[in-house]
């Protein structure tokens, strides 16, 4: 009995302490990863590292540079290599480089920007008169092709759960980047502080990505200074061996032509930092450099993304001997079998996942104006919010143009560990002033030349001036004086001279051509900042003149006569009140392939003669966009009606057709496909009309247009076209052939670059 005591003893006293020493991480040889820049090429080093997981090969430290920082950084956080795959492969890069916003979110003023201007910049007024116009302008110039909001605010939604100040070392894997102090010219390494902020600086190639500043350096991308960081690791007391990961630096140039641009600064950039690279390389136990050669840094595109991954597994396949004869030693040192790191789950892993959030924060703007934003954010106090809600909100607050800077940051709040405080960091703009420039070319009316000069166009609230010109054929002028009462409405005074040249039918088919002076006086409100919907409300002063009229007619002279007698032909002037309400949804300022765009209007005309009486009218357009077969066919059913309420209308409020663009004659011109001039219709006209479009082939478009007119004159008309066109960076390129059996005439039209 005493003997199996003291057995039972023992054996208390021996499975405590085995426990104890499972519960211990036993002691191991630890891993170093390092994974250098490269742009969207570091998209492979994600193929690397799914075969290392698939090799049990634990990472225990991770220094990146560039884009190796971005990847190092989520495989830190706990994001899988399958995970980091679909986030690669689903943003859409030319958004983040091209700092897009979709146009669901844009209000009023930068959609008309978007949709009729090629070149948009900042401008100082006033800096102007104080420094002279070429120094104020380079002054105001951003200081890269990209500014910060679009990609702060995607590395900030991937670090969700790691915001504030933090140790980089505590991270699921310790972890450090690489960035550049442009000033000091030295290398700087970054192990805690702001985790996407930090990211966000090892990224910024110059030129192309804004510097960040950090601790009152001015910091650029890690690259530059050292783009495989394998150094840094051996400095680490703890690691043992480095693995490296670096793009493959073939030059792939054949000598037969000169590269593109993108090409000659990704050489360039290699030369500078060949020789400390050199260096790094021999500092790695294994190098793993996947093939990358016919890829540049910003190769983003969807397929090239998938490509690159499946080369870096491919890669990390090929030195598979050497990968496994390495796991093996480390089982040797370690004295048992060493498993991967099997890392906890961040709160952003799972799509759609809910936080609390403690307390909502908006930061930056006006007190006056902190109220009216944050309650637009639409989130509030206490509330269970995802990632997509942020996004959401942060959308929003770009589309108001109103802000140089938009970021939020989601740190911890201190009652509990599992509620968050979301701050919107805004910063409104310091050269609100905006410069703007469009051209644009057609068979109709030739060249024309848009300039555009917005005095506090970007303010948010207060006293705004708008001026516009069009230099044309048909020449037109457009001043817009308006004040916030913010965040309510704008109150508007405009003023238009127009002097279009109009060709013109009659009804007994004879042809003329006149030009028409016009000035247009309106006093209007108009909501403030509403998406997707713009109306006015007001009263407007016309004032038309009629200039020459030309005729083919053999008769010239006695037509061009009796046409001035002709009361629709007598000079006029108007006042009346008006109103117009535009829904507009559209996912595309051109080539949409979702939503609606309709417009209600309607005017009362009061005469100022005592012989003629008030009319009135009524207006309503409509496109509907529904895209199929994976969006490449676009259906777009369309109406374009008005309805003149007067027994004799002059001629400048007369109903007409034709022509490709509404308006384009007169205000109340509507489009019919199948005639190139203008055609006076009866009083109440209804066209209906629908476009096939189909995308064949990227962004060329060819599409079958059919329109309709149920009553013309006691008749039906239709017109039918064929049109190809393809969606430029300057606008619509456009190439038309069309017939109606108006004039049963078979003619074209070719048009280049924004409408305005």
């Amino acid at each position: 009995m005493r003997k199996i005591f003291l057995i039972l003893l023992m054996l208390l006293l021996v499975f405590p302490a085995q426990a104890q020493d499972t519960l211990a991480q036993p002691h191991r040889p630890r891993v170093g990863l390092v994974l250098a820049g490269g742009g969207a090429r570091g998209a492979s080093f994600i193929g690397v590292l799914k075969y290392l997981e698939e090799c049990d090969i634990p990472v225990d430290y991770i220094v990146g540079t560039s884009m190796g920082s971005v990847i190092g950084c989520l495989y830190a956080l706990g994001y899988t290599p399958d995970e980091m795959s679909e986030i690669i492969s689903s943003i859409e890069w030319q958004k983040v480089i091209g700092n897009r916003t979709d146009r669901y979110y844009l209000t009023n003023i930068p959609r008309e920007r978007t949709s009729t201007q090629i070149l948009n910049v900042p401008i100082n007024t006033l800096g102007i008169f104080r420094d002279g116009i070429i120094q104020s302008f380079l002054s105001e110039l951003p200081s890269a092709y990209v500014s910060n909001d679009e990609l702060d605010n995607l590395l900030t939604e991937l670090c969700q759960g790691y915001h504030g100040d933090i140790n980089f070392e505590e991270l699921p894997i310790p972890f450090a980047c690489i960035v550049t102090d442009i000033v000091a010219s030295e290398e700087i390494i970054l192990n805690k502080g702001n985790l996407p902020k930090s990211i966000r600086a090892s990224i910024a190639i110059p030129g192309l990505f804004s510097p960040v500043v950090i601790d009152g350096k001015l910091m650029v991308d890690g690259g530059l200074t050292n783009i495989l960081p394998s150094d840094v690791l051996r400095n680490m007391k703890n690691v043992d061996y480095v693995i490296g990961i670096e793009f493959s630096n073939e030059k792939f140039f054949t000598g037969d032509k000169i590269p593109h641009f993108s090409k000659i600064f990704d050489y360039f950039y290699n030369y500078v930092i060949h020789v400390k690279r050199e260096e790094n390389k021999k500092l790695c136990d294994i190098l793993i450099k996947p093939n990358t050669a016919e890829f540049g840094p910003l190769s983003f595109t969807s397929e090239a993304v998938e490509t690159l991954i499946q080369r870096g597994y491919e890669e990390a396949e090929n030195h598979g001997d050497e990968l496994h004869q390495f796991k093996a030693q480390l089982d040797n040192e370690a004295g048992y079998t060493v498993k991967r790191n099997i890392l906890p789950e961040n709160i952003n892993r799972i799509k759609g996942n809910k936080i609390l959030v403690n307390s909502v924060t908006v930061e930056g703007p006006d007190k006056d104006k902190i109220k009216w934003l944050k309650f637009r954010s639409r989130l509030k106090n206490g509330t269970m919010i995802t990632s997509s809600d942020i996004r959401n909100s942060v959308l929003f607050y770009r589309g108001l143009d109103n802000f140089d800077g938009i970021s939020h940051s989601l740190t911890k709040a201190d009652s509990t560990d599992n509620a968050y405080n979301l701050t919107f960091h805004l910063t409104p703009c310091s050269s609100p002033d905006m410069f703007g420039w469009g051209m644009r070319f057609d068979t109709k009316e030739g060249p024309a030349i848009l300039l555009s000069y917005g005095f506090h166009e970007k303010r948010i609230a207060g006293f705004k001036l708008k001026l516009k010109g069009r230099i044309s054929f048909s020449p037109r002028v457009n001043a817009t004086a308006s004040y916030t009462l913010f965040p309510i409405m704008d109150m508007n005074l405009s003023y238009d001279f127009w002097w279009p040249y109009t060709r013109l039918t009659m009804n007994n088919d004879d042809k003329f051509s006149l030009r028409t002076e016009i000035h247009k006086a309106r006093a209007y409100l108009s909501p403030y900042q509403v998406l997707n919907l713009k109306s006015q409300l007001g009263f407007a002063y016309i004032s038309t003149s009629f200039g020459q009229i030309n005729s083919p007619n053999s008769q010239k002279d006695t037509i061009e006569m009796a046409l001035l007698n002709e009361s629709y032909f007598k000079n006029n002037r108007l006042f009346g009140p008006y109103f117009m309400i535009n829904y507009d949804n559209l996912d595309r300022n051109y080539f949409a392939r979702h939503g609606i765009n309709s417009t209600l209007s309607g005017h009362t005309y009061l005469v100022i003669r005592k012989e003629e009486n008030a009319f009135y009218d009524i207006s309503f357009t409509f496109q509907g966009y529904l895209s199929v077969l994976r969006e490449r066919l676009t259906i777009i059913p369309q109406v374009y009606s008005r309805f003149l309420f007067c027994d004799s209308p002059l001629e400048n409020y007369q109903n007409s057709i034709g022509d490709e663009t509404i308006g384009r004659y007169t205000e109340y011109q509507l489009p019919f496909i199948g005639i190139n001039s203008m055609h006076q219709t009866s009083n109440e006209t209804v066209i209906l009309r629908c476009d096939l479009r189909y995308n064949f082939y990227k962004k060329h478009y060819f599409s079958a247009i059919y329109n309709f007119i149920p009553d013309h004159y006691n008749k039906s008309y239709s017109g039918v076209g064929l049109q190809y066109s393809y969606d430029s960076i300057f606008g619509p390129i456009v190439i038309l052939t069309q017939w109606s059996d108006i004039n049963n005439k078979l003619s074209a039209y070719m048009s280049f670059g924004f409408t305005f």
